[in-house]
């Protein structure tokens, strides 16, 4: 008979998880040829997850992002290595990911509660939930989606050791939780949640001896969370996110705790991007949502402590809440995250919070209606589900592509300056400079302290020869972000430009400084050097360059100056290096041909044989890159020094 029950569950688990995958499909159907978008690119333009033979790097060295997630890092590397730039198939997995999430969310809440129809249907609003687009349509938050699932896998292998006394079922649950910080750190609090699954499978039973088993989290957590406060401290982004004081920060998340209920509860104009608000405690009106919020807190402290004869049926509502709220707090305001320096809210933030309030309310109106009205029920959930189906259907429209997406934001945030920025980055794109000028302007007049906005705006005035204004925007972008590369590198190429050697001398120094092997910055104070006409400190850069780095546009613009010095052979040995990497890059065919053809006019005995690698050479680079300038007439002068030299020979 158990065999039984455990088949039947078995195939509604299965069918659960079919039916959401396909009509997540179906609702998620806009975004799934969408592109690559924005923060995307912090992998798709990552070296490691394109060029590396596998994902170790991610595991072993704390890489350029203030975060340590080698495990979403690793899953990255290998949709890369399995389907390249074709997106379809990272929406896929995020949409799959997605559909397991609803299904142990499902599987927790019945194993905790009991409650086989609350549960689902609190899944299934999870499921089909709008605000939940923004993490299932982005290919980056796959880090949100994999952490989230093996939370909840975790609570659910812990609540079934609480009720088997399985010792195996205990460590898995440390195992997964493991799992799912080393996706993303945000789980971090899932020890509030294995103390309230305690409090629910405890009932009358609660006791200080009922907590120990949550000891081993707290420690995996607070272990987890310094590396994460550690890797923000050790990457300097070079600028202040948000400058606030504590006060300042609680009165803020005490209104973004109401903000994100209310996009729970009332998905409209939903935005990638929403308004910065800040709450200052200088206004009195600040302290309203905190008040607020206090006041519900107490009086739920109120009806736990109390033995309330209606307690049992609103207990679990309210531990839904204090979930609710536990889990959002890393992202309330009260520390800083990056994305902080446009919004203090998104959508993504309460992925993995949100089940937690929609659970207190299908729970709390289960158990006030009970099962009387079932059928009414059952229509109004259908209905629910297909509106918050036809919602996400409508928002998934957004995440279609990078042009979508920023149009859609100042649909509902007009004065969005990321969403300005990040259009002009479009039209610049699309070689429409005009267009894209006015974005950058329109970001820079909304926030005139956006670093980026500066940068962009500089570019397209240098491109139209107005150095002047160009200058001022670079320094300006400086001024924000001391570490703002490229601002500094156009800043010194300005300088060069004008004839004022040491200062663009000094700003590639300094980009140096900060990142040693930046290639760009050793060709172009390489240049600098050059320019101001020191060849020497510029053939002294270049070599101790290229003995540590093995990169073609180093060995490429070496062999330029030394061919230029008359130091052939080593040009030789540099582009035979060079060739050795990559077979590929026509100038390195055609500065051999050079070498050869100077060969040849050095060495009078062997000049022949060097004429025709000089020809070979050559020939291999026009195959490459066909019509090149510097290519034919360098052609044309080897067959003119052939031809001269046979008929000397005659």
């Amino acid at each position: 008979m158990r065999h039984r029950v455990h088949q039947r569950k078995l195939i509604d688990s299965n069918l659960f998880l079919i039916l959401t995958f396909i009509s997540m499909i179906i609702v998620y159907l806009p975004s799934l040829n969408g592109g690559f978008l924005w923060d995307d690119l912090i992998f798709t333009s990552n070296v490691h997850i394109k060029n590396d033979s596998s994902p170790w790097f991610f595991w072993t060295t704390s890489f350029d992002q203030p975060d340590y997630w080698p495990l979403s890092y690793t899953m990255y590397w290998l949709m890369y290595q399995l389907f390249g730039e074709q997106t379809v198939y990272y929406h896929l997995l995020n949409i799959i990911l997605h559909a397991l999430t609803s299904l142990f969310l499902a599987k927790t809440l019945i194993a905790l509660t009991s409650n086989e129809k609350a549960s689902i249907i609190t899944a299934i609003i999870f499921a089909f939930h709008p605000v939940m687009v923004e993490t299932v349509a982005y290919i980056f938050q796959l880090k949100t989606i994999g952490s989230t699932l093996f939370f909840w896998i975790s609570m659910y292998t812990f609540i079934q050791y609480r009720k088997q006394e399985n010792i195996t079922m205990y460590f898995a649950s440390i195992a997964f939780f493991v799992v799912s910080l080393l996706f993303k750190t945000s789980s971090a609090l899932l020890p509030i949640a294995v103390i309230i699954g305690i409090i629910i499978l405890s009932e009358k039973k609660v006791s200080l001896k009922s907590f120990y088993n949550s000891i081993p989290y707290f420690l995996i957590a607070v272990a987890f969370s310094s590396l994460a406060v550690y890797m923000n401290r050790v990457i300097d982004i070079g600028q202040i996110i948000w400058d606030a004081s504590f006060i300042t920060r609680v009165l803020t998340a005490s209104f973004n705790i109401l903000f994100y209920t209310a996009k729970l509860l009332m998905p409209i104009n939903l935005s990638p991007v929403y308004p910065k608000m800040v709450f200052p405690a200088n206004q009195f009106i600040s302290y309203i949502p905190f008040v607020f919020l206090l006041l519900i807190f107490l009086a739920s402290l109120y009806v736990v402590i109390r033995d309330l004869p209606w307690k049992k049926f609103i207990i679990i509502p309210i531990l839904g809440v204090l979930f609710y709220a536990s889990q959002l707090a890393p992202a309330l305001g009260l520390v800083n995250v990056y994305f902080m320096k446009w919004s203090i809210v998104s959508d993504h933030y309460q992925y993995l919070a949100a089940p937690g309030l929609i659970g207190a309310i299908v729970f709390s109106t289960h158990n006030y209606i009970g099962a009387s009205k079932g059928k009414q029920i059952q229509y109004a959930l259908i209905a629910l589900v297909m509106i918050l189906g036809i919602l996400t259907f409508r928002q998934s429209f957004l995440y279609r592509g990078a042009f979508e997406l920023w149009k859609g934001t100042l649909a509902v945030n007009p004065d969005s300056e990321l969403a300005w920025n990040n259009l002009g980055i479009i039209y610049l794109d699309r070689k429409d400079f005009s267009t894209a000028k006015t974005k950058f302007e329109k970001a820079v007049q909304i926030r005139e302290d956006y670093d980026e906005a500066h940068f962009n705006l500089g570019f397209i005035l240098k491109k139209e020869k107005k150095s002047n204004k160009a200058e001022y925007h670079f320094r300006r972008a400086l001024s924000i972000n001391k570490l703002h590369f490229k601002a500094k590198n156009e800043l010194a190429l300005i300088m060069m430009e004008k004839g004022d050697y040491s200062q663009s001398i000094s700003l590639f120094q300094e980009m140096l400084a900060s990142n040693k092997g930046d290639v760009i910055a050793i060709n172009n104070l390489s240049l600098a050097y050059r320019a101001s006409g020191d060849s020497k400190a510029a053939l002294t850069l270049l070599r101790k360059a290229v003995n540590s780095i093995d990169h073609r546009a180093l060995q490429i613009n070496l062999a330029n100056m030394l061919i230029e010095q008359n130091e052939l052979l080593e040009a030789k040995d540099i582009l035979s290096r060079a060739l050795r990497g990559n077979q590929n890059i026509p100038e390195i065919y055609f500065n051999l041909s050079l070498v050869y053809l100077k060969l040849s006019e050095s060495d009078r005995p062997n000049a022949m044989e060097h004429l025709k690698k000089a020809l070979f050479y050559v020939g291999r680079g026009l195959l490459i890159k066909p019509g090149n300038r510097d290519g034919i007439y360098v052609k044309e002068q080897i067959e003119k020094k052939m031809k001269s030299f046979l008929q000397n020979s005659r």
